[in-house]
């Protein structure tokens, strides 16, 4: 009976399906594994005897079921090493095959076991229990390959919802069964229990947003970035190295929002397009590219991408040898090396660097502070705070012009320049909005 209301429903989902197509998507195509000694996972069987209820039966090529009159009732075990199959698994189906020979036609019942057992020591004492309930039968008779359907009890063992300890064979006294086991010495004989299954699919997602205090974290305040192109990228060694072409490409909505979903489970790396970003944003959080592993049917929100904006101070302190406050190097003015000069925010010294030679032309003189966050109030003045030539400026200059100086042959040695993005352009000379504090 409980085959038929199995068979029934099945029937019933069919036709649900097929009235309501057209407003659904194709199922997953269901991945179908068979689970056998000798190839993947293990079937693992052992015979157990009521008229010798403490003797262990030796793992033979074949278990049995039925009557004796010298060990009395035979009862067989079948036990299925199942973790090939992912935990979140769907069972759409899995059937049990066993080669089984009688010479005369005999109902065989199958039970659930409830407790555990080792192929390597079961009695008939020390076996937990049953469900005295079978659930499933199949009449024997002759040599053939038999069928039994354990979609249900498969489903709960994989999901966890009942342990699994496998099913016990049955059949009344006046006959015998025999089945092929799994140390049959012909693989071809062994019993097997192929399983078919869908795993749900997975997501990754979250936010590319705008850190505006650069400390790694997604504040409530902090607005996402849109239109912002993220790619993600199969990464089969596991290693967090993107695997060739991009799986999937998309684009942050108007909250910075982005997801890639349908996803089986595996390993992946996230990756910004950061030609898609505003001008002058620097990654604040820990990995860009980002490598996620996945898990079947596991949903991982938490790729997120922080970033803030810096501007940048700099330009060249260069010996002003005609004194008009412009920097001509055509006319044979060099910058100066070995120079201090100190960044303040109002009266605050929040930074410093050395001029050095520009790491974009080789030019000497060369500074910048490339790190700056953008501030509401207050103003952010430079100051040339000690070498070996004085500096002065006018509202007019450009760079740093030093007035007096020693000659370019026996200038300060060239000291290294303070550490720069070897990714940035040259910025045009900026203009001091009031000369700076000499020493």
């Amino acid at each position: 009976m409980k085959q038929i209301s199995i068979a029934s429903s099945a029937a019933l989902a069919t036709l649900l399906i097929t009235a309501s197509s057209l407003a659904t998507t194709a199922a997953p195509t269901p991945t179908c594994t068979v689970i056998q000694r000798g190839v993947l996972g293990d079937v693992y069987n052992a015979e157990i005897w009521s008229l010798a209820p403490s003797y262990h039966v030796p793992t033979p090529f074949e278990v049995n079921t039925g009557y004796s009159s010298t060990v009395g009732e035979k009862r067989a075990l079948f036990g299925f090493e199942l973790g090939a199959i992912p935990a979140s698994s769907l069972v759409t189906s899995a059937k049990f095959y066993v080669l089984t020979y009688s010479s005369t036609a005999q109902t065989v019942r199958a039970h659930r076991v409830l407790a555990p057992w080792s192929e390597a020591d079961v009695t008939w004492n020390n076996l937990g229990g049953i469900d005295p309930t079978f659930f499933t039968s199949f009449e024997s008779g002759g040599s053939a390959w038999r069928e039994l359907d354990l979609t249900e009890l498969v489903q709960e063992w994989v999901s966890g919802v009942s342990p699994n300890h496998g099913i016990l064979l049955e059949e009344d006294e006046n006959g015998k069964t025999s089945y092929r086991g799994s140390a049959h010495t012909d693989l071809s004989q062994r019993p097997f229990l192929e399983v078919c299954y869908t795993t749900p699919k997975g997501s990754i997602g979250d936010k590319v947003w705008f850190d505006a205090n650069a400390d790694g974290l997604e504040d409530a305040s902090e607005l996402g970035i849109s239109g912002v192109v993220v790619d993600l990228f199969a990464d089969a060694s596991c290693d967090g190295s993107a695997d060739g072409a991009a799986l999937q490409t998309t684009a942050t909505d108007a909250a910075g929002a982005y997801r890639f979903g349908e996803l089986d489970a595996g390993c992946y790396v996230v990756s910004v397009d950061d030609a898609t970003l505003p001008l002058g944003h620097q990654l604040t959080t820990d990995d860009e590219p980002l490598a996620v592993s996945l898990d079947a049917g596991e949903n991982v929100s938490d790729a997120d991408f922080g970033y803030v904006t810096y501007s940048s101070i700099g330009d060249t302190v260069w010996l002003d040898s005609d004194a008009d406050g412009l920097y001509e190097p055509e006319t044979g003015e060099l910058g100066v090396n070995g120079v201090r000069v100190e960044l303040f925010q109002g009266d605050q010294l929040i930074d410093f660097t050395i001029t050095g030679n520009s790491p974009y032309t080789g030019q000497p003189g060369f500074y910048l502070f490339d790190t700056l966050s953008a501030t509401p109030t207050g103003s952010t003045s430079r100051r040339r705070a000690s070498s070996a030539s004085t500096a002065s400026a006018s509202s007019s200059s450009r760079g740093a012009r030093c007035s007096t100086s020693p000659s370019p042959a026996t200038a300060p040695t060239p000291a290294s320049p303070a550490s720069t993005s070897s990714t940035r352009s040259r910025r045009a000379p900026t203009r001091w909005s009031s000369p700076p504090t000499t020493s």
